[in-house]
């Protein structure tokens, strides 16, 4: 799944919680409410495959390059 699918919105949780290993912390990070946090979590999972926060952080830190340096 090509990063460019993500939204900048979901980009930025993703940054967040490789930031802080945390859905919660993440939120907080962004001034967000926890359940809007979980809602694009939810979305970042379907959208990567994946099926826990530990294999997001994983895929994040994988193409976290692909939407730096494009």
């Amino acid at each position: 799944m090509p990063v460019e699918s993500l939204t900048p919105t979901e980009k930025r949780v993703l940054e967040a919680l490789i930031a802080t290993g945390v859905v919660g912390h993440a939120a907080d990070r962004l001034d967000m409410a926890l359940a809007t946090a979980r809602v694009h979590v939810r979305a970042l999972h379907r959208k990567t495959e994946t099926h826990a926060v530990g294999e997001l952080i994983i895929w994040g830190l994988a193409h976290l390059g692909d939407w730096h340096s494009g």
